[in-house]
C-alpha cells in the first residue's frame, strides 16, 4: 500500500485501521491516501469544513466513516472544533495509525490529546500545513 499526501512526508502506513484528522487544507492529501487504501481497509476521517456545502466523498474502495465538523461561519484557524468530535471517538480494536494535518496549533493539540488517550507516539503522523499570518512553509509536529 503506497499513497502519499501532497508533500510526501505523510503517507499511508500499515495498520488495522486509519484515523485521518484535519481541516479543509488536508482534504486533497487525505483523499489521496484514502483512495489508495485497499478494499476491506477501515478508515475514519474527521474533517473540519466551513459548512455543509463543503462536504465531499473520496472515491474509496475502503470502508470509510466520515465525520464532518462544520465551522458554520467561524473563521478557519486555531479552534477546538475537531476536539469534541474526537473525544467521543472510541478507538477500534487492533493497531491504528493517525494522520493529523492542518493548522499547526490544532495539529499539535490534537496530537497531544491522542497521546494522552494512549495512542502510541510512533503511530501518529502530524503535519502543520499552515499558521495564521504565515505565507508558505509547514511544520512537522
Amino acid at each position: 500500500m503506497n499513497a502519499a499526501g501532497p508533500r510526501g512526508h505523510t503517507y499511508v502506513r500499515d495498520a488495522d485501521w486509519h484515523l485521518f484528522i484535519g481541516d479543509e487544507t488536508c482534504i486533497p492529501g487525505t483523499f489521496a491516501m484514502i483512495e489508495g487504501l485497499p478494499a476491506g481497509a477501515q478508515a475514519f476521517a474527521f474533517l473540519e469544513i466551513g459548512g455543509a456545502e463543503d462536504v465531499l466523498r473520496a472515491d474509496a474502495k475502503a470502508d470509510v466513516s466520515y465525520i464532518w465538523v462544520a465551522r458554520e461561519g467561524a473563521p478557519p484557524g486555531p479552534s477546538t472544533f475537531l476536539d469534541e468530535a474526537l473525544e467521543e471517538f472510541a478507538f477500534p480494536p487492533g493497531e491504528g495509525f493517525a494522520y493529523v494535518i492542518g493548522e499547526t496549533s490544532n495539529v499539535r493539540r490534537i496530537r497531544h490529546r491522542l497521546l494522552d488517550r494512549g495512542f502510541p507516539r510512533g503511530r501518529i503522523a502530524a503535519e502543520g500545513y499552515w499558521r495564521p499570518g504565515r505565507v508558505g512553509g509547514h511544520d512537522h509536529v
